[in-house]
């Protein structure tokens, strides 16, 4: 009863201390009469969390958390190999919302997960926010000697206006004023910015000097031109425009009353960009990126799919960008509401799928890496305490895939799957069982019983239970209704012993005696596990890590 009485305590504990720090708590509808509250959400994180497991004294929940970010590789125009990564965001972005400094040290990015304006260091992977009070800000351009950085800002009106701010970070600096602006690019000597601005009836590029606040129509109001692009060596700008149905990139140097079409033969080419020494231009058509001479020369072209190409700085070539994701473990500590890393950061590593060993110290779960030569899988170990993680087997078989390793309540045995068959192995000896010649194909999700003889797991959308002891597993029964990842309750003053299972509606708790009393607990949620008394359940949904109360008895 103490372990009970702690993971009661606990929760409330939870609960005070988040409604206490004004958090923006996120509940979760349900439709259920078996709950008395709606679920409680205990992560905020970005990352996207799933398979919770709830330790065995109450007091902490494991799961894994999934993280996207975004490595930078260089695309060489004359062919060939991609060069080494120029380095990696952890953030997913793409298109214009990053930008090189001119060192080719540095990178500003706009979060689609956290907005704002972010500045990263691509040797050490160390970043600050650079716009806190500016959450919408876009359209990042450094200037030319690498201290200051424009961008758009949405003001109260809903028009954008461009703002500067010290690539060190500082207080920001506005340049216009409720103008509708956007896309700003430095001109070479950093003293003028040429921008997008709408008008009454159209788009229209203007440069602003910063020096005295003047501005310049570069372009008529009789035609819809955006995205300029200052070249570095002179003063001209690239554009797109939109004339006679036909959208193509498009110069004028200030001073000139020539415009110059650089993409006469295609009918659609957006978002120019200079190369570095200003001699060519890269934009984007509907069969990917073209590069030509600013005579208009085309000179290469490349299928990369991006919304702006971006060029490397001081190289020939463009830069693309490709997601990439690793996860790692976390526990959520009820107790004081804390969280903490247990394994390591390591990109292209997968840590999923963990549970607990009887002790609540330490956890197993399966790692891959899919970048290796052959994708690579093992069961391992990790602590709360923060032990690195070690493999549980010196020599794992080569199975396809790993899924939910499991330890027996009394610590003895591990079960675990590889996405059709399930495997059981004394922790003993570490010798590993093939059970599919006992139990048949087509199985995975295994999950114990409480008492440790037996266990659960789906089987094409049925869920079958058997039973075992030290030489037999024997099935006794199968539970139809297309369930999946089903885990096991201790008894529950009102409903005995009870799977709670996934299905497309959601989450539901089964008798486990015989599958009837079926309850629907949640809509939409993933990975069930229940708490040591059976009176909580802890789940995933978007990405968050929820907790919902059972009711101890039925409303009348």
């Amino acid at each position: 009863m103490q372990n009970v009485n702690l993971a009661a305590m606990s929760l409330c504990a939870v609960l005070a201390q988040v409604t206490l720090s004004g958090c923006d708590l996120k509940f979760q509808e349900s439709d259920s009469r078996v709950i008395d509250e709606r679920p409680i959400r205990l992560t905020s994180t970005p990352s996207n969390k799933r398979d919770p497991a709830w330790s065995p004294d109450g007091n902490r929940i494991v799961y894994s958390a999934t993280k996207e970010s975004t490595q930078l590789t260089s695309l060489p125009l004359a062919g060939g190999l991609a060069g080494p990564p120029f380095g990696t965001i952890r953030d997913n972005i793409s298109g214009t919302q990053f930008a090189f400094s001119p060192d080719a040290t540095r990178v500003v990015y706009r979060s689609a997960s956290r907005g704002h304006l972010w500045l990263v260091h691509l040797a050490s992977g160390n970043e600050f926010i650079l716009t806190p009070n500016h959450r919408e800000a876009d359209d990042p351009a450094w200037s030319p000697d690498g201290e200051w950085i424009a961008y758009s800002v949405p003001g109260a009106s809903g028009r954008r206006d461009i703002w500067t701010v010290p690539a060190i970070g500082g207080s920001p600096s506005q340049v216009t004023s409720n103008d509708d602006a956007s896309h700003p690019s430095w001109a070479p000597d950093g003293r003028q910015l040429a921008i997008e601005l709408r008008t009454d009836t159209t788009r229209i590029i203007q440069i602003i000097y910063l020096d005295s606040d003047s501005t310049l129509a570069l372009t008529p109001d009789s035609t819809d031109n955006r995205g300029p692009s200052w070249s570095p060596t002179d003063s001209t700008i690239a554009y797109y425009s939109t004339r006679n149905d036909t959208t193509a990139i498009w110069t004028r140097a200030i001073g000139d009353t020539l415009e110059v079409r650089i993409t006469p033969t295609l009918t659609s080419a957006v978002n120019p960009v200079w190369s570095t020494d200003g001699a060519r231009i890269a934009y984007l058509t509907p069969t990917g990126v073209w590069v030509s001479a600013r005579t208009g020369n085309i000179l290469n072209s490349t299928a990369i799919a991006t919304s702006n190409p971006v060029w490397a700085p001081g190289e020939n070539q463009l830069v693309q960008t490709g997601i990439v994701e690793n996860s790692v473990l976390e526990v959520f500590s009820l107790p004081d509401s804390s969280t903490r890393q247990i394994t390591e950061d390591v990109m292209l590593q997968l840590d999923v799928a963990p549970n607990w060993f009887p002790d609540s110290e330490t956890i197993v779960f399966a790692r891959t890496r899919p970048d290796s030569a052959l994708e690579s899988h093992a069961i391992m170990t990790a602590t709360y305490s923060g032990r690195r993680a070690e493999p549980l087997f010196s020599n794992f078989p080569a199975f396809i895939s790993v899924d939910d390793p499991a330890v027996s309540p009394d610590g003895s045995l591990l079960i675990f799957g590889d996405g059709s068959r399930i495997f059981l192995s004394t922790l003993a000896s570490r010798d590993v069982v093939d059970l599919t010649p006992f139990i048949g194909g087509n199985v995975r999700e295994p999950g114990w019983s409480p008492a440790g003889n037996g266990f659960v797991c789906n089987a094409g959308g049925s869920l079958k239970v058997f039973a075992t002891d030290s030489s037999l597993v024997v099935e006794e029964r199968r539970i139809p209704g297309g369930f999946r990842n089903p885990v096991w309750s201790v008894s529950h003053p009102e409903f005995g012993e009870s799977i709670a299972a996934e299905s497309s509606s959601g989450i539901h708790a089964l008798s486990a005696e015989d599958g009837s009393n079926n309850r629907l607990l949640i809509r939409g949620g993933s990975g069930p596990s229940w708490s040591p008394d059976a009176a909580l359940l802890t789940y995933a949904f978007e990405g968050q890590i929820y907790v919902l109360r059972i009711l101890l008895s039925l409303p009348d």
